[in-house]
């Protein structure tokens, strides 16, 4: 498991796989915001400048049809 140096840089590799299964779902940042969340704030998200809420975790997954843990996993299913 890749050790986390801070949490800028688990938010920025967070944001990152986000942005992957984002394009995966063929969703853009505008269509985040039919499941709660507005596009600036998802953006921010993405590039690793606002950590994410629990609550914001769970409508992403629900946004991206995938159980929360696989927002955790990255293209090789090994933890981001």
């Amino acid at each position: 498991m890749p050790k986390i140096q801070n949490t800028q840089d688990f938010n920025y590799r967070f944001g990152q796989n986000l942005a992957r299964l984002r394009y995966l779902n063929g969703l853009t940042p505008t269509d985040m915001e039919s499941y709660g969340i507005s596009r600036s704030y998802y953006g921010k998200v993405e590039l690793g400048i606002y950590s994410v809420s629990i609550e914001k975790i769970v409508l992403i997954a629900k946004a991206f049809g995938v159980p929360v843990h696989k927002l955790f996993l990255d293209e090789n299913n090994e933890p981001i």
